[in-house]
């Protein structure tokens, strides 16, 4: 894969999980919320334990909930098309993610337990976007080729 199919990929799910955010802000119930909320705890606890592995599973489950919260069976099916090159498990290799990446999600969460849904929208865009440019920058600095 080269830097800018990498990048493009990461774009395309940054779209596409932005939209879902937005959705899901719209139809997430107080439990859903609750359920978020969990995970996230759930989140901060692997990185204060020095727990990538689970932090892995956590985050991976946690946008895959969003995802499904939206409702919208089109969406799915095109998240899994794009992710389907992306790497998960990144988070094991750069455990420095793992807080910023915690107070992403805090944000999201914030956001859609407000009802803002355009701002859940916006800061999972910038979230994942961001993800993918970090990834690359990383790739890069540890000598892979990737044009």
């Amino acid at each position: 894969m080269s830097r800018k199919d990498l990048l493009d990929a990461f774009a395309i799910e940054a779209f596409l999980t932005g939209m879902a955010a937005e959705r899901a802000t719209a139809r997430a119930s107080h439990e859903d919320l609750g359920g978020l909320d969990s995970l996230h705890g759930k989140m901060l606890d692997a990185d204060s334990a020095s727990d990538q592995e689970a932090m892995v599973e956590l985050n991976w489950l946690f946008h895959r909930t969003i995802n499904r919260l939206a409702g919208s069976r089109k969406l799915l099916v095109a998240l899994r098309k794009v992710s389907i090159d992306l790497p998960r498990d990144f988070l094991v290799e750069l455990p420095s993610w793992s807080k910023q990446s915690n107070i992403e999600h805090a944000e999201i969460l914030d956001s859609m337990r407000a009802g803002h849904g355009e701002t859940a929208r916006s800061r999972m865009v910038a979230h994942v976007a961001e993800s993918g440019r970090g990834l690359v920058d990383h790739l890069v600095s540890q000598g892979v080729s990737i044009e």
